[in-house]
């Protein structure tokens, strides 16, 4: 999946090729805006199609307090 803005890749996520033993995923996520880029590799045992749920889920176990990220309980 990749998000486009002027015809430049602004975000994406892409699975990389999952070998037939291994019951694991591994993904790239990517984001680049106002010229700081943010790369990020996932590992999990949850297919692409689940992927955006499971980001979702990450993303409500932290929360920026000035500029630091914190978990929460």
């Amino acid at each position: 999946m990749e998000s486009k803005k002027d015809g430049k890749i602004e975000t994406g996520y892409y699975c990389i090729e999952k070998k037939d033993d291994s019951p694991f995923f591994q993904y790239i996520l990517f984001s680049q805006k106002n010229r700081k880029m943010t790369l990020i590799y996932l590992r999990g045992d949850f297919p692409p199609s689940q992927l955006e749920e499971e980001l979702h889920k990450l993303k409500d176990l932290f929360i920026k307090v000035n500029n630091k990220r914190i978990k929460l309980s």
